[in-house]
């Protein structure tokens, strides 16, 4: 069967081919693409955005398949040209699946646009990650209005940003009702797609994880971790949460004066340069120093797969504070390791915790019931121990990699065999 990737960002199987770094995103594609490729069934080519001209390629290389197309559409109008590229790679690899990964960029409207006109277009299937038309009134929530059309060295203001969204979201909800197929794995990312087209043909499909995150021997236990200590995998845009706890920070400071917050992401403030900073690190820099949270909050770079494992496994608690999320893989990594989850009460992850069970759960604007979960965790070493245990048997059985093969497998022979 063959199948065809449309993607946001290359690979890290593909890097080489292209003559680029690895990223350390998007690493369940890499997972699912793995899986697939083991098995003979599949031919599997995927198709990269690409700005620099001299590294366009298309063809085979050893075991990999991929074409190029211009990363430049994304930024123009919607042209013959751009969709004339995709025409083309239709033509060329003749796929019995289309599978584009994420709406958030033009590219997945221009490739649903060339497979509606090319006769590709009952082949589309659409996996949704996350949604920019509906992240939209959450992006800066909680952010002072004094704040959200700061600039600083160059680059665009909260404000600005969040405009940006709003125009993704007008291709995105395009994209949807133009797809054959939607691929989704929550209430929240079900009810959002119906929304936007009720006669949506709605699949459910799991992510799978980073291979490392399968393949360790090490898990969370109490007596290992460094107690009162918080690990978040991001914080580099306001919809990410981070101002709205550190209040609930400061408040805890104060009967546990060990806490230490540990972020990852490599963003500005992790650079340690101040050229480098974005609005929204200063932003956040500026909560740090009124509430006196510099000398226990550190931001650090961005991690391998192995270097994520370490961190997680060092915390007391993994917190997931974002404003809106669809299906956090970060919650999932943190449940896989059994390291007790804080997470907001929002979007899609009410389907990965119970509450009490396998994480705990709080309103996302109040920085009281933050207070509380922590201390639900930290002053009960039984309670967090069990809590652990649950998370990973629950996780063991929505990240199956068995489990998430034997799904995209029957997806991908309906849409072959009903086109």
């Amino acid at each position: 069967m063959r199948i065809l990737w449309i993607c946001n960002l290359i690979l890290p199987e593909y890097a080489e081919i292209y003559g680029v770094r690895k990223y350390v995103l998007e690493g369940w594609m890499s997972s699912l693409l793995s899986l697939l490729l083991k098995n003979g069934n599949y031919s599997i080519a995927c198709c990269f955005p690409i700005r620099d001209e001299s590294r366009m390629k298309n063809g085979i290389f050893g075991e990999l398949q991929c074409y190029s197309f211009h990363a430049s559409m994304n930024d123009e109008g919607i042209t013959s040209k751009y969709i004339s590229e995709f025409e083309d790679i239709y033509q060329r690899f003749n796929p019995d699946a289309i599978h584009i990964w994420g709406t958030e960029y033009r590219h997945s409207l221009v490739a649903a646009i060339a497979a509606e006109r090319s006769g590709y277009g009952n082949k589309v299937l659409i996996h949704i990650q996350g949604l920019v038309s509906a992240i939209v009134p959450y992006f800066n929530f909680g952010v002072d209005d004094k704040w959200l059309d700061y600039r600083c060295n160059g680059y665009k203001s909260m404000r600005e940003n969040q405009l940006m969204f709003v125009e993704k979201g007008k291709d995105e909800i395009e994209t949807i009702s133009k797809a054959t197929y939607i691929l989704g794995r929550t209430n929240w990312d079900h009810s959002y797609v119906k929304y936007i087209c009720k006669s949506a043909n709605y699949l459910e499909c799991g992510e799978v994880l980073r291979k490392e995150f399968y393949n360790t021997d090490s898990f969370w236990s109490v007596k290992n971790c460094n107690r009162y200590s918080i690990f978040i995998s991001q914080a580099d845009y306001a919809l990410k949460g981070l101002h709205l706890i550190l209040p609930a920070i400061a408040m805890l400071r104060e009967d546990y004066p060990d806490i230490h917050v540990t972020i990852a992401g490599g963003n500005g403030i992790a650079n340690g340069i101040k050229d480098k900073e974005k609005p929204h690190d200063r932003f956040l820099l500026n909560i740090l120093s009124e509430y006196g949270l510099l000398d226990i909050v550190d931001f650090i770079k961005a991690l391998t797969s192995e270097e994520m494992v370490e961190q997680y496994l060092k915390a007391h608690v993994f917190v997931n504070c974002s404003t809106i999320e669809n299906s956090s893989n970060s919650i999932g990594e943190a449940q896989m390791l059994g390291v007790p989850v804080i997470a907001s009460y929002t979007g899609g992850t009410p389907d990965l915790i119970e509450h009490e069970r396998t994480g705990v759960m709080y309103q996302m604007d109040a920085p009281y019931m933050f207070v509380e979960c922590f201390r639900k965790i930290v002053d009960n070493d039984t309670f967090s121990q069990e809590m652990s245990e649950c998370e990973r048997k629950v996780a063991n059985d929505r990240y199956s990699r068995e489990g998430i093969y034997s799904q995209i497998s029957e997806i991908y022979k309906k849409v072959s065999n009903e086109s």
